[in-house]
């Protein structure tokens, strides 16, 4: 007696062999990736997948990847953007993505609203007011100077890295004393020292470099946290923690010079 064949059997190596001949059932070969980039350290990722570091390139990504994103290293950018670059590439290729990171110059002043320009060779540029950050594709070649009326004039020479930050305490600018004719000069008797003052400059201005110095160790160990997590709501806090660790900075530096202002004039 002859067998009949099983039909449930033949359609279900069909449709298995139907499957794995299809381009969703065949394994996609990953694309390599090498990065030619300026920045020496930072963080890569595949759309939203972490790579790892970027001098740790090639690296093996998958052909679905829309775009490469590179974040830079450090504490203090975490407010900048990423370096993104569209990637388009078939399954098996090896291709070479550029990500070359503008040049940052990051200038606070105390107090803030100072005008910031740059000096060179071809005379003077405005680059903006404090706080700025300012970005350019190519380091910046000369002095960056903050000059606000009634203050002493700043100058700080522009650096070349990614990330360039300077922070400057502004000096009140001293005015020229009027001659007073020798016959009009009055005795006066000596005036009391006050102690109590410079007692009270001190002590606000070690509790002002306290305070500061607690705001940015906890500036930093929100970045941490943030790196890990990218969570938005961190950059805030992270913000006003710098914010904080700056204004206390400034009423530190006030303090120190009330105290070498009076030293002077005694």
């Amino acid at each position: 007696m002859q067998q009949r064949p099983n039909v449930f059997a033949i359609l279900t190596g069909c449709l298995l062999s139907f499957f794995l001949l299809t381009p969703a059932g065949m394994a996609q070969a990953p694309v390599m990736v090498h990065v030619e980039t300026n920045v020496e350290e930072g963080t890569l990722y595949a759309d939203d997948n972490w790579l790892g570091v970027v001098s740790d390139a090639p690296f093996s990504i998958s052909p679905d990847t829309k775009e490469l994103r590179l974040l830079l290293a450090g504490v203090d950018t975490w407010t900048v953007a990423p370096v993104v670059a569209p990637l388009d590439a078939s399954p098996g290729d090896t291709v070479t993505v550029k990500l070359q990171a503008p040049y940052y110059y990051k200038v606070e002043s105390v107090p803030f609203g100072a005008p910031v320009y740059l000096e060179n060779m071809d005379g003077r540029i405005r680059l903006g007011q404090t706080p700025l950050l300012y970005a350019s594709p190519q380091p910046l070649e000369g002095t960056i100077v903050v000059d606000e009326n009634e203050y002493m004039t700043e100058r700080m020479q522009a650096g070349t890295e990614i990330w360039n930050r300077y922070v400057v305490v502004l000096e009140p600018a001293r005015r020229a004393e009027p001659l007073i004719p020798a016959s009009e000069v009055a005795w006066t008797p000596p005036r009391q020292r006050r102690r109590w003052i410079d007692v009270t400059a001190g002590a606000v201005a070690v509790a002002a470099g306290a305070y500061s110095i607690h705001q940015k160790f906890k500036a930093d160990d929100l970045f941490d946290d943030y790196q890990t997590s990218r969570d938005p709501m961190l950059r805030e806090e992270i913000r006003a923690h710098d914010n904080r660790a700056l204004l206390g900075l400034g009423v530190m530096q006030a303090g120190v010079g009330v105290i070498a202002v009076r030293f002077i004039l005694r």
